[in-house]
């Protein structure tokens, strides 16, 4: 027996983890989106595996949505946003590398912000922007 369902991804009753990943894909509106992604799926067709992928696969989503992984999804940041700070740290004066990483060495600058993980730069970035 084969038994097929048509309907929005806002009305799939996800639980556990997919429902956490489906509640916040709701509230920030890309639905519609992430369910042309599991369409094109043919692995999903059961209410189990698209509610695993929605659980185990966010960063697949969010990287799929434009976002690095899903924590930057959940805070808003996207790639290019993460390029955006990246160019400004390269191109920033030297008054206010020194301020921020705390030495005068070109070299040291770099590793402190290499050191940095993706979401404090954009952070940094936005700060002094």
């Amino acid at each position: 027996m084969r038994y097929t369902v048509e309907s929005s991804l806002r009305n799939f009753e996800a639980w556990s983890g997919g429902k956490d990943t489906l509640d916040v894909l709701i509230e920030k509106g890309d639905c519609d989106e992430v369910e042309r992604l599991i369409e094109d799926m043919d692995s999903l067709g059961t209410d189990t595996s698209i509610n695993d992928f929605l659980w185990f696969e966010r960063d697949f989503i969010a990287e799929h949505l434009g976002y690095k992984d899903w924590e930057a999804y959940e805070e808003g940041w996207s790639m290019e946003d993460l390029d955006d700070a990246e160019e400004w740290w390269r191109n920033c004066v030297e008054c206010v590398r020194t301020d921020l990483a705390g030495t005068d060495d070109d070299s040291k600058q770099d590793d402190w912000w290499d050191d940095l993980d993706d979401e404090k730069k954009v952070d940094i970035y936005y700060e002094n922007n």
